[in-house]
């Protein structure tokens, strides 16, 4: 399972004359690099004590003992065995007595709860993402299936998790732009037919039918990804929207405000609102996934050095800033060019091959896409990649944020971050991203990135998946791993998005790691996915459907073996 990496220190005990634990302590803030001593804390005799200074002989005795420390208290990255998560006590790993093995958390036996409110209620939240789906307006998604079919299929779902004793689940709106909102010269004109009345009509089964609470994500970073729905005036439009303040505002006051004051109006038959069934807005899912700055592809995804990409071979190397990714397209010549690629969905620019393996989300699933991409990036050479400047993404969830408290002032409001290093200010030993771990996101940033002073977050929404390759990377960055309060957030923190495989070295996920979150402070959690788009030829044409995916049955029976005191019903509807 785990391959756990950890530095070979010589330890060489000598208290050196030190008596008592008031004495060392003080030894301690005068000589070593922190308050409590250098390095991890090492078991000796019952007493839990560090170095006094780099590669010194002298210890003294940590002022935490190993279970209550939140990190730095044994060696290598906090695993787990048993249902418990542990780490070793000293470096004789060949030693496997109980004794040399801690707790990481003591509140796995004392929950530490920090939960979400809703309405004055305390939950837990527990549920699923529905998935990179365009439902709404139903008469409009580009799918295989009626819209009776579509509503079936959703009461079908909404069925399945109340019986498995979830309470919320995550629903894609926007997305893209490339069907809503409507857009007339380049801006947002309102929005089409049908979509606040199929959006009532969501919430409505879901909350009064099922008890679910829908979590109703408006933008995602797919707004770059062009495709044949949308194409590079579409993308452009949206990018518009974001940078633009004229553009901006179009949106607000044509489309998101209508929507938000429809949610305010009462359901039939009940004194409750449509907006008792949202438990919260996101503005953006993985908003980092726009911007140069933010590194993905050089931070965190897939480690790329060499590999076959679409019909050439290319190389891989970096610019000295390392804010764009270079590539050195292979023609057969003694001559490279190189390939920009910028944002996170990386094409080509002019003269220039395609990425297929950036694209492998699109192509993978919708093979009909090849030939419009092939001719926009290869052939016609026109289709120029874009990036959206990080601080103009954190004006825009800034405004967004400030619109909805103002609308709906009980409204909670939040972003899908990427991962737990965009979302934190908390040190990672080893991570070596740029420009992060940092908090992009905290009160003070966002206003500073915006001016609304009512435009921040209720609570953070920070997305899960493991470093699926390196493990001590995932040691330091996965929440699966730390309770909440290792964080250092001053707000409710729920894990939108993780896989089934939670941990590097394919650790699977079960019922006990649900309980870890709960337990350890976390406000809730929610499995990717539900549904998938899949794409067939019928005809000769390329027909899209909506699938179960991949890892709805995984999540399902997760869920249903969680214990009861995990499922928490939402009350009042």
């Amino acid at each position: 399972m785990f391959k756990l990496h950890f530095k070979k220190i010589a330890l060489i005990l000598s208290l050196g004359g030190m008596t008592g634990t008031g004495h060392a302590l003080e030894y301690c803030r005068a000589v070593a690099s922190n308050e409590e001593g250098y390095g991890p804390i090492v078991l000796r005799e019952g007493q839990p004590l560090r170095q006094s200074k780099e590669g010194g002989s002298q210890y003294c005795v940590a002022t935490r003992s190993c279970q209550e420390a939140l990190n730095g208290e044994g060696y290598g990255h906090p695993f787990w065995s048993s249902s418990k998560l542990y780490r070793k006590v000293d470096q004789d790993w060949s030693n496997s007595n109980a004794s040399n093995w801690c707790l990481v958390h003591s509140s796995l036996d004392k929950p530490e709860l920090d939960l979400f409110e809703h309405k004055g209620q305390k939950i837990f939240l527990t549920g699923v993402n529905l998935g990179n789906v365009q439902f709404l307006p139903f008469r409009n998604a580009p799918y295989s299936h009626s819209e009776a079919e579509l509503k079936e299929m959703l009461r079908k779902a909404f069925a399945d998790l109340k019986a498995t004793g979830a309470n919320s689940f995550r629903f894609w709106l926007h997305i893209d732009g490339s069907r809503s909102p409507s857009f007339t010269n380049g801006q947002v004109s309102g929005l089409p037919a049908g979509l606040i009345e199929d959006l009532q009509w969501l919430i409505q089964t879901a909350y009064r039918d099922y008890g679910l609470l829908a979590n109703i994500t408006l933008w995602s970073h797919d707004v770059l990804a062009v495709r044949r729905e949308h194409q590079v005036a579409s993308r452009d439009q949206v990018v518009r929207m974001i940078e633009d303040e004229k553009a901006m505002q179009a949106y607000i006051q044509n489309a998101l405000t209508p929507m938000l004051q429809a949610m305010q109006k009462k359901m039939p038959g009940s004194t409750q609102t449509y907006n008792d069934g949202v438990m919260s807005w996101e503005v953006f899912n993985e908003p980092e996934g726009v911007s140069a700055f933010w590194r993905l592809y050089w931070n965190y995804q897939y480690g790329m050095e060499y590999g076959e990409y679409s019909w050439r071979r290319v190389s891989l190397s970096y610019l000295d800033d390392r804010r764009r990714t270079e590539f050195a397209v292979d023609d057969g010549s003694d001559s490279y060019t190189p390939v920009r690629y910028r944002g996170w969905h990386f094409v080509g620019t002019q003269n220039t091959g395609f990425n297929s393996y950036m694209y492998k989300d699109v192509t993978d699933d919708y093979p009909s896409e090849w030939d419009y991409l092939k001719k926009a990036i290869v052939d016609d050479k026109t289709l120029q990649t874009v990036e959206i400047p990080h601080e103009k993404v954190l004006k825009f969830i800034n405004r967004i944020a400030g619109t909805i408290h103002r609308v709906v002032p009980d409204a909670k409001v939040s972003t899908g971050t990427h991962s737990m290093p965009y979302n934190t200010d908390v040190e990672m030993e080893g991570l070596g991203y740029e420009n992060a771990p940092f908090n992009y996101y905290t009160d003070e940033r966002l206003i500073a990135a915006g001016g609304d002073p009512l435009g921040t977050l209720d609570f953070y929404q920070v997305h899960g998946y493991p470093e699926w390759s390196d493990v001590d990377k995932d040691g330091v960055l996965n929440m699966f791993k730390y309770p909440k309060k290792h964080w250092k957030l001053n707000k409710p923190l729920i894990v939108g998005e993780h896989w089934n495989i939670i941990g590097a070295g394919n650790e699977m996920l079960q019922p006990f790691h649900y309980q870890h979150l709960h337990d350890t402070g976390y406000a809730g959690v929610w499995g990717w996915a539900y549904f998938y788009v899949r794409e067939k030829v019928v005809g000769g044409q390329p027909q899209r459907s909506i699938d179960k995916h991949e890892n709805q049955d995984y999540f399902r029976n997760v869920q249903k073996g969680l214990p009861g005191r995990l499922k928490y019903s939402v009350s009042g509807r």
